[in-house]
């Protein structure tokens, strides 16, 4: 007589794989998107300490920093942005951020995304991150 083994048929197997491949073609498209948002909240973040340490600094040199008409990077002057605006900015790793002075006086501090073209913005005017 013949023992029955127990296992799963080809069949069983086939739908278990069919319903793992859907969950997972759901489930990237949200954990890419959670992934950028967060990354671009790392953006907003650093405008808005920008921000608030150009408020004080104005608030004491009755001038907006750089001056006028001048700009500064993140790339090359992260040190002197944090100690000329007494802030502590980490080194963003996946937006550039310039601070640009222009001849008026307000600044814009604008945050690039590293290798793509998307922009998040906040000047000394609003104060809002666009």
């Amino acid at each position: 007589m013949l023992k029955k083994l127990d296992a799963f048929t080809l069949i069983e197997v086939m739908i278990t794989l069919v319903i793992l491949g859907v969950l997972a073609g759901m489930a990237l498209p949200m954990y890419t998107k959670t992934v950028e948002e967060s990354r671009a909240n790392e953006a907003r973040v650093n405008l808005q300490t920008i921000h608030y340490g150009e408020k004080i600094y104005k608030l004491n040199n009755n001038a907006f920093w750089p001056v006028r008409g001048a700009t500064k990077t993140t790339g090359s002057n992260l040190t002197e942005i944090n100690t000329t605006l007494n802030i502590d900015l980490a080194v963003p790793q996946f937006y550039d951020i310039s601070i640009t002075t222009d001849n008026t006086g307000n600044y814009t501090a604008t945050a690039t995304r590293k290798g793509d073209t998307r922009t998040f913005t906040i000047n000394g005017q609003t104060g809002v991150v666009t």
